[in-house]
Parts: structure tokens; sequence; C-alpha cells
């Protein structure tokens, strides 16, 4: 399910389970992630979510790459949640709202959520997407993270990535829904699935 925003360029991925009154209904985990779609460096990335406020400040967020800010969050009390982020270069800070109101109507258990912001004042949000794409969006948001401060040659191991994968990831790896393997690459390297092809990689 995809649905226009007006929002600045990233992707977020989004994982959502629903708490309500009554018997065996299930509650929602919602794992949010941006994405850069943008041709520019972002800084100091944050989000403003009902009551939540995540940031980033010390890594930035290259074009074509994702960042994990919010996990385990519940569904939206509002209809709105807004991203800031600086510009690199310039400086120049941008505030972009986005709508979260089709997330409120999701059924409950796990969703995934990638709002994706594809110019400093626009974005799309996407709602249970291949679930290997996705993977591969975490692996890469966790090189980000892990790579700070790191040389550029640096090439993580599964081990190094472990503290900032999912929980739900029990042995520390994802899994390909076709039984792919995955290959974490070097930093600047993206990631990659043996399978290959549409939902398979991060293009």
């Amino acid at each position: 399910m995809s649905t226009p925003l007006s929002s600045a360029g990233f992707a977020l991925a989004v994982l959502f389970c629903i708490s309500c009154n009554g018997p065996a209904k299930s509650r929602a985990s919602l794992d949010i992630s941006v994405r850069n779609d943008t041709t520019t460096v972002l800084d100091e990335v944050k989000l403003l979510y009902g009551s939540n406020l995540a940031s980033v400040s010390d890594p930035i967020l290259s074009p074509s790459n994702f960042m994990t800010l919010l996990g385990g969050c519940e569904r939206p009390s509002t209809d709105t949640a807004e991203v800031s982020f600086v510009e690199h270069q310039s400086r120049q800070p941008h505030t972009v709202k986005v709508n979260m109101a089709p997330l409120k109507a999701l059924p409950g258990g796990k969703h995934q959520v990638v709002i994706n912001i594809t110019a400093l004042d626009q974005a799309r949000i996407e709602v249970d997407g291949p679930p290997c794409h996705y993977n591969l969006l975490v692996i890469e948001s966790a090189k980000q993270m892990w790579a700070w401060g790191k040389s550029s040659k640096a090439e993580p191991s599964w081990a190094d990535l472990r503290a900032y994968f999912p929980q739900d990831w029990a042995n520390g790896m994802p899994s390909c829904p076709v039984g792919g393997t995955y290959s974490i690459g070097g930093i600047g390297e993206p990631a990659k699935c043996s399978a290959g092809g549409k939902g398979h990689s991060l293009q």
C-alpha cells in the first residue's frame, strides 16, 4: 500500500501492533525508519511522533541510505508526525509534516512501514512492502550506525551489527523468505540478497 505525502526525501519502515481492550487482540509494535531518496546529504535527523522524539544527530544520512529512528512504537495518537533535518553543506534546516492517519487503520500484528523522502518537501509512505527489501534496508541502517567514526573501507560482520537489529531477529541474522543469502558488503557498498530481482534488492 503506498500513499503520497508532503514531506522531505527519505524512507521510513514501520512495524505495528495494536493495543485494544478485549480478549485475543494483538498489540502493535512499530519500527520506524527513514530513507533519504534525495541527492542531498542530511544531518541531525529527528522524528517527532506523538509523544516520542527520536533523533540521530551524529551520523549523516547520505542519499539512498536508510536509518531506523524508532522501534517498538505504538500506533499514532495523532494524524501527523514531523520529520526535521539539516542539509549537510548549507546547514539549512527543514521540517516536514507527515500524514500518519493511514497507519491508524492498520489491523493488529506486525507491519512494515517505510517513509521515503523523495525531495526536500515531499515524501511517500509504504506499508508492508517486500520483506526481503525491508531486511536489506535494516542491514543498511545498521551498517550506517556501526560505521560512524570508522574508516570508509571498513566492513562489518554480522556480530558487529547484531546490536542494531530488531529484537525479533533472535539469532542476529535476517532470513530471506525464498531462501536467499544476504551479504553485508562494505561501507558505501549496498547489502545484497543472492535471490536478486524485484523485492530482493535495494533498487
